[in-house]
This record gives C-alpha cells, sequence and structure tokens, in this order.
C-alpha cells in the first residue's frame, strides 16, 4: 500500500481506498469447519511527535531509526490486516452456507411438504365427503342431513384453504422481501468491487508515471524536510490504520457469531421439516386405509 507522496510532488494521489469489510467471528456448530478465531494482541504504538515539532530536517541517523520503526509498524499492520481478509472470506463462506441452508429450508417447507400436506388434506376431505355421499337416507330429516352435512364438509375444507392461501400469500411476500435484501447485498458487493477496480486503476497509471520518469525526479527532488515530512505521514497512517483493523475485527467476530447462530437456527428448521414429512407419510396410510374400506362399500361390501 503506496504511502502518501510530500507535498510539491506532482504524482497523482491513490485513489479510493475500500473500506475494510465489517464481518463476523464464528460459533462452534457440528455441520461447519470453519471459524474465526478471536485474537488477544493488540497494537500500542507510541505517538510519533508531530512534524511541526521536529527540526527542519532530521539528521541520518534519527531519520534511519525513524525508518526502521516505520517498516516494524508496517510489518505488523500488515499481519494484522491480512489475517482480517482472510477471516474476512471465512465469514463470508459461512454466510454463503446460511444462503445455501436457507434456500433448502425453503425446498423442504415450501416446496416439497407444502405440496404432499396440500394433497392428503384433499384426500381426507375427499374421504369425508365420500363417506356423506354414501349415506343412504331414509326420510327426509335424513336428506336434509346428508345435505347439510355435504355443504359444511365443503365450507370447512374451503374456508381452511382460504385460510392458508392468505398465509402463504403473506410468506411469498416475506420471501421477495428476503430476496430484495439479498439483491442490495448483491449490490453492495458491486459497488465495493467497483471501488476496488478504480483503486487498482489508479495505482496502475501511477506505476506507469512512474516507470517513465516521474519516481526517479521524485528521489532527485527529495530534501531531508520533505524525507521528514513522508516519514512522518507514515507514521500517522500506521496508527490509524492499526486502530480502524483493531475495530474491523471485532466486528468480524461479532458477525460470525451471528451468522453462525443463523446457521444453527436454520440446520433445525431444516430438520423439523424432514421430521414432519415424516409425520404426514405416517398420517397418508391412516387415510389411504380408510380410503380403501370406503372404496370397499362402493362395490357393495358390507361396512
Amino acid at each position: 500500500m503506496a504511502i502518501k507522496k510530500p507535498v510539491a510532488t506532482k504524482a497523482k494521489p491513490a485513489a479510493k481506498k475500500a473500506a475494510p469489510k465489517k464481518v463476523l467471528a464464528k460459533k462452534p456448530v457440528a455441520k461447519k469447519a470453519k471459524s474465526v478465531q478471536a485474537v488477544e494482541d493488540q497494537f500500542e504504538f507510541k505517538p510519533a511527535s508531530s512534524f511541526l515539532s521536529m527540526h527542519a530536517g532530521m539528521d541520518p541517523e534519527a531519520q534511519a531509526a525513524m525508518i526502521a520503526e516505520q517498516t516494524r509498524r508496517a510489518f505488523e499492520v500488515e499481519a494484522y490486516v491480512q489475517y482480517n481478509v482472510a477471516q474476512t472470506q471465512v465469514v463470508r463462506s459461512i454466510v454463503e452456507e446460511n444462503v445455501t441452508d436457507a434456500m433448502q429450508s425453503w425446498a423442504i417447507n415450501a416446496g416439497g411438504n407444502r405440496e404432499m400436506i396440500m394433497r392428503t388434506t384433499d384426500d381426507v376431505y375427499r374421504n369425508r365427503l365420500m363417506t356423506l355421499n354414501l349415506l343412504k337416507p331414509e326420510t327426509s330429516e335424513h336428506a336434509t342431513f346428508q345435505e347439510s352435512m355435504i355443504n359444511k364438509t365443503k365450507l370447512e375444507y374451503l374456508n381452511h384453504r382460504n385460510t392458508m392461501n392468505r398465509r402463504m400469500g403473506e410468506i411469498s411476500f416475506e420471501m421477495a422481501n428476503a430476496i430484495k435484501a439479498i439483491g442490495a447485498a448483491s449490490e453492495k458487493f458491486y459497488a465495493a468491487n467497483e471501488e476496488m477496480a478504480a483503486f487498482i486503476s489508479d495505482v496502475a497509471d501511477e506505476n506507469a508515471e512512474w516507470f517513465d520518469g516521474e519516481l526517479v525526479k521524485l528521489m532527485r527532488d527529495a530534501t531531508n524536510i520533505t524525507n521528514d515530512q513522508r516519514i512522518q505521514q507514515a507514521m500517522e497512517v500506521s496508527q490509524l490504520l492499526a486502530k480502524d483493523a483493531q475495530v474491523g475485527r471485532a466486528r468480524i467476530k461479532e458477525v460470525s457469531e451471528f451468522a453462525q447462530g443463523l446457521g444453527d437456527s436454520l440446520q433445525e428448521l431444516q430438520e423439523n421439516g424432514n421430521d414432519l414429512r415424516e409425520e404426514v407419510i405416517g398420517l397418508r396410510e391412516s387415510i389411504d386405509a380408510n380410503q380403501r374400506r370406503i372404496a370397499d362399500s362402493i362395490v357393495g361390501k358390507k361396512r
């Protein structure tokens, strides 16, 4: 990462710095092996003295000491920032697993289970209506009972179906909003990628200028004062960067724990959906057995 050039130079400053991505740490879960580790080490840089309080130029020995300290700081900050980069990748991977788990849960509950339960509801009411139709009224009161019970049963079914239609419509709206939120997050990733690409472009342009002679010119124009200023600026940048990296690491841990907890709940939801499917399959056995009894009665067998 290039350090700002001293005042009075012509090279254009490197553009747009992408702000460090905020991510999270990981809560242990049997399903996922990835984890974000908490790191306790903290930077304890002593503030460098202000350039304005320095002499008109440090002597070579003082400059060498400052360069050594600057190099040490840069190395430590690099390790911290690059560690955060790796943990950010881990966290994003956890979130991507969450998306997969959420879609799998949606497929189980909104797809397979919903369809199977709706068909089972149709079957159980078809059995009920057929049982009513098989009645043999002997009086007008019996006939009225039969017809009114058929109508009542149909209305019960339609009322249930209407309630479920309304509820499923609301759920679909919630899912649409969830997809919208994913789209909004994707747009933010696009903007971050665009910012990184612009940064790369600016650095590449500056590299070309340096290669074409600008860097040599800057070196030949350097003085003790401009060198001191550059060193001081680098020290201040490393101090601010260290603090920001520490904040970023805390955020990474926070988001990771949130995402891991979300993954646990999604996994539990999938398991619940699978359990419900087994329960409905058991119900179908009872419904099918009843349907066979009704079928036998239709062909004249005793009920």
